[in-house]
């Protein structure tokens, strides 16, 4: 659905889009490597989004999206301290031989994700106006700890929430590790993020000639119905292994999405 703006806000049709895998891990433990003080807080700038509004501002010299917003991002779950940030992992008691189902599972959503990402920047619109967020995610089923090394020390805690921040060919990603039992509690802080995503979207300045040929664009039949599709197609679960050519395998990637 297309939010319907108050007097003075902007035109938006903003998705959040959560691509999830789900795992179990019944025997082996995920254990996260977590270093006081790095990676250091402020992980919103690594948010991954897509946007038609940036394809405006690309033939206009200013900022991206995200750079414009920035002021709200703290307010974002990448921003939360209580959320410990963690850079390397390993399975309690998984043999050396074995495939690693955190690097499996890191690796389809990233896939995935990548995938989308491209997919959106060839859909882009310059009088457009969807912005669509992603946020990777792992549901395990199974123990989640966190070890904090600090110097020759190592303390360990079961959490039920951690992100991983890792570096890929395309960048920075943060990936939300949350236990099956609390992701109820994490869907929650996902509905905030799209609050304030939007709200913060609504205060980002236009030319009101550019708002003008946005709002005469979406009220064409043809576009509402384009904007009602792209609702649909992000809000169904689905399997994407065979979309990336990959073979099916315990871990399916699936995308949830919110809109507005």
């Amino acid at each position: 659905m297309i939010s319907r703006p108050k007097h003075g806000e902007n035109i938006q049709h903003t998705i959040t889009c959560m691509v999830i895998a789900c795992k179990k891990s019944a025997e082996k433990p995920w254990v996260f490597f977590s270093t006081p003080g790095y990676p250091p807080r402020g992980l919103s700038c690594f948010t991954k989004y897509c946007s038609d509004f940036d394809l405006h501002f690309s033939k206009t010299d200013e900022p991206s999206l995200l750079y414009q917003i920035r002021k709200h991002l703290p307010r974002i779950h990448y921003s939360l301290a209580s959320i410990p940030v963690c850079i390397n992992y390993c399975e309690a008691f998984r043999r050396a031989s074995k495939p690693s189902d955190i690097y499996g599972a890191v690796d389809s959503i990233l896939s995935y994700l990548n995938y989308a990402l491209r997919r959106e920047l060839k859909r882009r619109d310059v009088m457009g106006c969807v912005t669509v967020f992603y946020f990777p995610i792992i549901v395990l089923e199974g123990l989640l700890f966190e070890a904090q090394v600090e110097g020759d020390q190592i303390e360990v805690q079961a959490r039920d929430h951690i992100q991983l921040r890792t570096l890929e060919e395309n960048g920075i990603f943060v990936v939300d590790v949350v236990r099956k039992e609390h992701f109820g509690k994490f869907f929650e802080l996902i509905e905030q993020d799209h609050n304030t995503l939007v709200e913060s979207i609504n205060g980002v300045r236009f030319p009101r000639a550019h708002k003008s040929l946005i709002r005469a664009k979406v009220r064409k039949p043809v576009e509402r119905r384009k904007l009602l599709e792209m609702s649909l197609e992000f809000t169904e679960p689905r399997v994407t292994s065979a979309q990336l050519g990959r073979k099916a395998n315990e871990t399916n990637p699936g995308r949830v999405g919110k809109d507005s």
